[in-house]
């Protein structure tokens, strides 16, 4: 993006770990209704134990969201050392954040920027826009809102992490990025993108030839010289027989293994090395051929691909229910009532004084 089409120009942009004012949290939506001038969050704060509490926040009459939306919010100090006042700020919804793996994208330079801190220029970006994102790592997930304050000229994000990502945890990001990363398994799969994979591997199959994926089968020896300060060094010697084939079916064809052993040395005796056993390798791929089994190949690819698709489905069902399973059994009632501008204010009163 070009410095000059940045919305915030001229604006000081940075990171924050921990803000004494402020504090990024997660929760769902009990009730945000057109025509109200108020909307009320379910979340979990992680203070002093796991404890739910419900929040209420002001926003214009035309806006509303579903019950049960997963959504940001900024906890201001005061709502969180004076409980009584209960009001939350920044109000989004997650599916409005943006999601970007930047250690993946092409052409992403990582530098130091005016914040003090390292980013990738695609996250720079994002960040000179004043944008909310989530940044994906394979462990990690971190939510990124922006407060910005036009007066002071600023742009303060606020950071929300956690570090499940795949797993099913009982926090709603994780959950989120769950059903994020299996979102084409929302639905049922359709009548085309099933006849088409069917096709897609018919045609595979067809153009398979088993002599020109043998070369993926090796069998051999290596050594691996490794010092250990302040102890005896060892000479680690693997024989093993791989192969570097994507073909599930090939894979599983014949055995493939490494097997270690080592002895102890005192300094380097022997140099590395990596053989390629001629004869043995003659010998697996002699056994491939001779296990290799068209139908069979067929068959297995698409059996693989109908209970993939069973366990994805699964898999972001269960990502699904995990964020409706945060809510306590007890507290199911709450998202099923409707609430006028007095009877949410007592809800909220009785609910967080009964959770003290």
């Amino acid at each position: 993006m070009d410095k000059n089409e940045r919305r915030y120009l001229d604006y000081y942009v940075a990171h924050i770990n921990y803000s004494p004012d402020s504090r990024l949290r997660l929760g769902t939506i009990i009730q945000c209704n057109k025509g109200d001038s108020f909307g009320i969050i379910y979340a979990y704060l992680y203070y002093r134990g796991r404890k739910s509490r419900i929040f209420y926040f002001k926003k214009k009459k035309n806006v509303s969201f579903d019950k049960h939306l997963a959504v940001s919010f900024l906890l201001i100090s005061s709502t969180y050392d004076k409980p009584e006042s209960y009001e939350v700020i920044e109000v989004t919804p997650l599916e409005k954040y943006g999601i970007y793996d930047f250690g993946e994208q092409k052409n992403h330079n990582e530098k130091k920027r005016s914040d003090g801190i390292y980013h990738y220029d695609e996250e720079w970006d994002v960040m000179c826009e004043g944008k909310p994102y989530i940044e994906l790592s394979d462990c990690s997930i971190h939510a990124y809102y922006p407060l910005i304050d036009k007066k002071e000229k600023t742009i303060i994000y606020h950071d929300y992490s956690v570090y499940s990502r795949g797993k099913r945890t009982n926090d709603i990001l994780s959950c989120f990025i769950g059903m994020y990363d299996l979102k084409q398994y929302s639905t049922e799969p359709t009548f085309e993108f099933v006849s088409s994979k069917f096709e897609e591997i018919k045609l595979y199959i067809e153009n398979f030839k088993l002599s020109r994926n043998l070369h993926f089968f090796v069998a051999g020896q290596s050594g691996e010289f490794v010092n250990y300060p302040g102890r005896d060094d060892s000479f680690f010697i693997t024989k093993y027989r791989r192969t570097s084939t994507k073909d599930s079916y090939l894979k599983q064809l014949v055995e493939l293994y490494e097997r270690t052993d080592y002895y102890n040395c005192n300094g380097r005796n022997d140099d590395d090395y990596d053989i390629i056993d001629k004869e043995e390798t003659h010998l697996l791929r002699n056994e491939v051929k001779q296990k290799y089994d068209k139908n069979a190949h067929y068959m297995f690819l698409i059996n693989e691909f109908i209970t993939s698709i069973k366990q994805q489905r699964e898999q972001y069902l269960l990502f699904a229910d995990d964020i409706q399973n945060l809510i306590e059994v007890d507290d199911y009632p709450l998202f099923d009532k409707k609430y006028d501008k007095n009877a949410y204010w007592e809800l909220i009163l009785n609910y967080n004084n009964q959770k003290q």
